[in-house]
């Protein structure tokens, strides 16, 4: 364990050296922000690799006595595990899924490329440098139909993580259980931001990942006028770049497809309500069931909202900040298990048991 803890604290060392690197790669790769990139969430990536360094030393074997036996659990290394991470914040998402223990494959979606240079310069170079043996972590990309298809199928693989859609999660799930093989999936979602009394805040926009990213977005806003919602704002694509306008529609009913789906781009529905009931019925109303958001001035009436809401994850106040600790996944079809912290050792890992007869040795 001490060992697998400098690697770890090391290979912080190391992406955090190579951050600007790192972000470069990923905002010419998929369009994120260059600065987010460069100030929060590569730093965010080598705190979860700090963070899992204190955890596997935390997760040591625990003995006790009861009813006359000696009583030892170990958590024991489960196997090779397949990590199917998606193109948007790829290497944050990576770090995540990649730190709680040894002996991974991970396949990434062929449409980030680049990122391959994250993995094969800085990362790789810290992986190498920390300590870890040749081949604890390899590197697949590929199509999920034939690539990944292969990998969640393969006898071998004791663990699948996946983050993705959900119908491809329903696919790995099938595979999962064709082999007994555990399987963790975080799916996305469409949550619900729910305002009561608070004020607006300046906003940064980034370009779109891929043209056919973009012409999926376009899709829905062509079909939502279409259907007769009205497009309040924005609602074309940016001339000679990968930007979309910030766009926002009032849907005629809440059974809309630009409602009821994950858009995945800058694409927001308005929906006004009269009561806090109101509010939260149309929260509720999709399959999805990841995260939500809250903004009021009122401690009682956030706790009241946030009880109510289906969601593995409420922010009141704020997104997108959060312990490291804390458990991640969602509710429907937004996902299965919980990712973070102990909860991703615990299914990294077997539980082994040990109970021995205290008088019957010496």
């Amino acid at each position: 364990m001490a060992e697998m803890q400098q690697q770890l604290e090391r290979r912080a060392d190391l992406v955090e050296q190579s951050t600007d690197e790192i972000a470069v790669v990923e905002t010419m790769d998929m369009g994120f922000l260059y600065l987010s990139m460069l100030e929060r969430l590569v730093a965010r990536g080598a705190a979860n690799l700090r963070l899992y360094a204190d955890l596997v030393v935390a997760s040591e074997e625990r003995t006790w006595e009861a009813k006359n036996l000696r009583n030892t659990v170990q958590r024991m290394p489960a196997g090779p595990a397949v990590i199917i991470t998606p193109w948007n914040a790829p290497f944050l998402l990576s770090t995540w899924k990649l730190a709680p223990g040894p002996g991974r494959r991970q396949q990434r979606d062929p449409q980030t490329g680049r990122v391959v240079a994250i993995v094969g310069r800085p990362t790789r170079r810290a992986r190498v440098e920390a300590g870890f043996p040749p081949g604890a972590y390899n590197l697949v990309q590929g199509m999920g139909t034939e690539v990944g298809a292969a990998l969640v199928a393969d006898p071998r693989v004791r663990r699948i993580s996946f983050t993705g859609s959900p119908d491809t999660g329903r696919a790995i799930g099938r595979a999962a259980a064709g082999n007994l093989v555990p399987f963790t999936a975080e799916l996305g979602g469409k949550g619900p931001l729910i305002v009561f009394d608070s004020r607006d805040a300046d906003t940064d926009i980034a370009p779109l990942a891929h043209p056919d990213h973009r012409a999926a977005v376009h899709g829905f806003v062509e079909r939502a006028r279409a259907a007769g919602d009205r497009v309040v704002r924005g609602g074309r694509p940016v001339d000679g770049s990968l930007h979309y306008e910030p766009t926002l529609i009032e849907p005629l009913s809440n059974d809309s497809e630009v409602v009821q789906r994950e858009v995945f781009g800058p694409v927001l529905t308005l929906q006004t309500f009269s009561d806090e009931a109101e509010a939260i019925a149309l929260a509720n109303s999709t399959a999805y069931g990841l995260s939500a958001i809250v903004w009021t001035t009122s401690r009682e009436r956030a706790e009241r909202v946030r009880r109510a809401l289906r969601a593995g994850l409420v922010w009141v106040n704020t997104f997108l900040v959060r312990d490291l600790t804390a458990p991640f996944g969602g509710c429907g079809i937004s996902g299965i298990g919980r990712e973070g912290g102990d909860h991703a050792i615990d299914f990294h890992s077997d539980l082994w048991t040990l109970m021995i007869l205290d008088d019957s040795v010496s």
